[in-house]
């Protein structure tokens, strides 16, 4: 793989704390409010601390996939779609990621990729709908299907060519990293739109 600066480096630390900051937050306000009320207004804090908390812990364990050093042997289908059924679920959005009997074998670092292909496809539904995976042999297939869906114009630059370095930002960074995961297991990234409703992205 490529060697990553600290410049890269620091805006893949500024999107991972941009993941982790809205439930953190929500858990701290809950506690807060929990501290301050008592009876019906302290249970419903505890419920949503709960959630928070179920969030945030999804959201950890599947960067430390997608990000970590970890994710290049995570080959197991199940489990990785165990990651990613409790990453892309809530707020209207659902995975599609149906186990075929017998399911097709990922090489090393392919699992890797198929997760942060994952989380592409989840930030290309700003309103919800569903994010659906299908894994052959000789391909990898992302889509993102809703109302209102779509990635940036710099993000999807970031999939599909050799962008230049200086327009990384926090925002597309992630694109980056995935098209470099892609050319490390000898694949190439490709972003299509299908209608007004469907965005994929395979490999």
């Amino acid at each position: 793989m490529e060697k990553i600066d600290a410049k890269i480096l620091e805006m893949m630390m500024s999107r991972l704390c941009h993941e982790f900051v809205g439930p953190v937050g929500a858990v701290a306000n809950g506690i807060e409010l929990i501290q301050e009320t008592d009876g019906a207004i302290a249970a419903e804090a505890v419920g949503m601390v709960d959630i928070s908390a179920k969030e945030l812990t999804a959201r950890i364990k599947f960067y430390r996939v997608a990000y970590g050093v970890s994710g290049i042997t995570s080959n197991n289908l199940a489990e990785l779609r165990g990651l990613s059924i409790s990453f892309v679920g809530g707020e209207g959005t659902v995975l599609r990621w149906p186990m075929p009997p017998m399911a097709p074998k990922l090489e090393e670092g392919e699992g890797k990729l198929v997760i942060n292909m994952i989380a592409l496809a989840k930030g290309a539904l700003s309103r919800g709908g569903e994010v659906c995976v299908d894994i052959v042999a000789d391909s990898l297939s992302v889509s993102a299907v809703g109302e209102s869906v779509g990635l940036s114009d710099d993000l999807v630059s970031a999939i599909t060519s050799d962008v230049n370095l200086d327009l990384l930002n926090p925002r597309n960074v992630h694109g980056f990293w995935a098209t470099l995961l892609a050319k490390n297991v000898g694949r190439k990234l490709r972003y299509d739109v299908i209608g007004s409703k469907e965005i994929r992205i395979s490999a």
